[in-house]
């Protein structure tokens, strides 16, 4: 999995002896916050459950978690899930269950939330990375188009 312009953050993942238990991921759109969640999984070995930010699917949450379930939870865009959800998951993130992972993505949280997590802040992309990106796929694809045309 390439995740494009983020190596501080793969960087502080790689000194993590184990995964913490909530994390939160920050950084304007389009910046791969939800790419780098599904890394984790891959990374950890956990499952992946893409959660609502209703009060109540966080309410649920408490019957749904198993002791050592090896499972990453995500609330997507979890800044602008309303007050009394971001409460009814601090209380969660007060005492969570071993072998289940929380992690919420989006802009600015509540300040209780990020005390008690692990921040990750997403770089955003600089012009020159992209157009260096793009360089290289749209090359490998000029070549591929070449290669298919000869054998037409």
């Amino acid at each position: 999995m390439q995740l494009v312009g983020q190596e501080s953050n793969l960087d502080i993942i790689s000194k993590w002896q184990t995964l913490p238990q909530f994390i939160i991921i920050t950084g304007d759109k389009h910046t791969g916050k939800t790419h780098l969640t599904l890394y984790l999984c891959q990374r950890y070995n956990l499952q992946y459950v893409l959660m609502k930010n209703g009060i109540n699917d966080i309410r649920k949450l408490l019957d749904v978690m198993k002791p050592n379930s090896n499972t990453l939870y995500h609330f997507k865009n979890f800044d602008s899930a309303s007050i009394r959800a971001k409460n009814s998951l601090l209380k969660i993130t007060e005492e969570p269950l071993p072998g289940n992972y929380i992690v919420i993505t989006g802009g600015s949280q509540l300040k209780t939330l990020e005390s008690r997590g692990r921040k990750l802040i997403m770089a955003p992309y600089s012009k020159d990375l992209m157009i260096s990106y793009l360089q290289k796929y749209f090359l490998r694809r000029r070549i591929m188009y070449k290669i298919i045309y000869s054998w037409i």
